[in-house]
């Protein structure tokens, strides 16, 4: 879109754009957000490739990817704990209002944070200027109710304006595209 596009240049030549919040989260930056995700998908990547990620890797294996494929896509593992991104991104500086606007964690009935992502393999939602906007995340345990949950409509997010691997597509040269649905 425009604003999509004026960042792009903007990024380009050095120049910085004033953010313009939405009225929903008032108070949360932006840039905030696309930096809480990257953190996320940085942090997702890692624990897929550490000891307690082997079960992520060796499902991602099985299904035909390639060490090339998961590390080009960033795909990543959402370890099973209530608290093990939130901990992680709050040690980073985030707040829980940041977490919580870019759907990577969610306040309880408790009172208490907790992730949103657990015990799936999360595939990172990257813009067509390269920013991580959010994941999709399949399931590794098949009696879990929900095949995938994916990241809500956020300020830096909107699903229906959105094409995975669009980003990669647009540096090919390629005269033809195929468009297929869904993923592993």
């Amino acid at each position: 879109d425009f604003m999509d596009a004026l960042r792009s240049l903007a990024k380009e030549v050095g120049v910085d754009i004033p953010e313009f919040e939405s009225t929903e989260k008032v108070g949360v930056k932006k840039s905030r957000l696309y930096e809480a995700n990257k953190e996320a998908a940085r942090f997702f990547h890692a624990c897929l490739m550490s000891e307690g990620g082997k079960n992520a890797l060796n499902y991602l294996t099985s299904r035909g990817l390639t060490q090339t494929t998961i590390k080009r896509f960033g795909i990543g593992y959402a370890p099973d704990g209530w608290t093990t991104l939130t901990d992680h991104l709050r040690s980073k500086g985030f707040t829980d209002e940041e977490l919580d606007s870019a759907f990577l964690s969610k306040k309880g009935k408790n009172g208490k944070m907790y992730d949103i992502f657990r015990n799936r393999i999360a595939f990172p939602l990257i813009s067509t200027t390269g920013e991580v906007l959010g994941f999709s995340a399949r399931r590794l345990n098949e009696a879990d109710e929900r095949k995938y949950v994916n990241t809500s409509d956020t300020p830096v997010f909107k699903k229906s304006k959105f094409v995975f691997a669009l980003n990669m597509a647009k540096a090919h040269s390629a005269s033809e595209l195929i468009m297929c649905e869904g993923c592993v």
